[in-house]
């Protein structure tokens, strides 16, 4: 169930042919989620330039099931200034069944192989992982890391097309008369030359 009261399947309903971030986090954190959620806020602006906003969407999934209803998830998504503009990517908050919570961190990678540690939802990784359901590509990297880099990254992974998997990177352009080359950036919100 997401913040809008809305049931889904995952698969079926949200990843099935799209291009996918998904994140684990709960309403209550006090550690690393606020951080991470303002980091997919920006890469979510930033990937819009590249994605269409039917063929991708971010999913925070609440490591805390019984306490992250949907009046508690809407809070979150209010509170942090998450926007519901149809312009952007769809950002799903939702909780799940305890058992389905399980199954999906298992499939995902995302728990502490100490069960002790792994009990401690204070303790969950913040990372993103992110993939092209299409194309079954998936990867994870740290929501810490330089977020220039993270972003391109995704565009890598989760691109349907060249121009997605490569935006930023530069491009070497050869002269007609192939007497030089110059490198040549393609404007965009990644590198900066775009506003925020």
């Amino acid at each position: 169930t997401d913040d809008q009261g809305r049931t889904f399947r995952l698969y079926s309903d949200l990843v099935r042919e799209r291009s996918v971030c998904i994140n684990f986090f709960y309403t209550q954190c006090d550690g690393s989620c606020p951080g991470t959620t303002m980091v997919i806020r920006r890469i979510r602006n930033e990937l819009s330039e590249h994605f269409s906003p039917e063929e991708m969407v971010f999913i925070s999934v609440s490591l805390d099931p019984e306490t992250d209803n949907v009046e508690k998830l809407a809070e979150y998504r209010r509170v942090y200034e998450v926007s519901t503009d149809d312009a952007l990517p769809d950002w799903v908050f939702a909780s799940c069944s305890p058992e389905d919570l399980e199954t999906l961190r298992k499939a995902l990678g995302a728990y502490e192989l100490d069960p002790v540690l792994d009990a401690d939802r204070s303790q969950h990784a913040a990372t993103l992982t992110f993939g092209n359901d299409r194309l079954d590509r998936w990867s994870a990297l740290p929501a810490g890391m330089n977020r220039e880099q993270l972003s391109m990254a995704m565009c890598r992974i989760m691109g349907n097309t060249a121009r997605q998997r490569y935006s930023g990177v530069a491009r070497l352009r050869v002269s007609p008369d192939r007497s030089r080359v110059s490198e040549q950036r393609e404007p965009s919100a990644i590198n900066g030359n775009a506003g925020a």
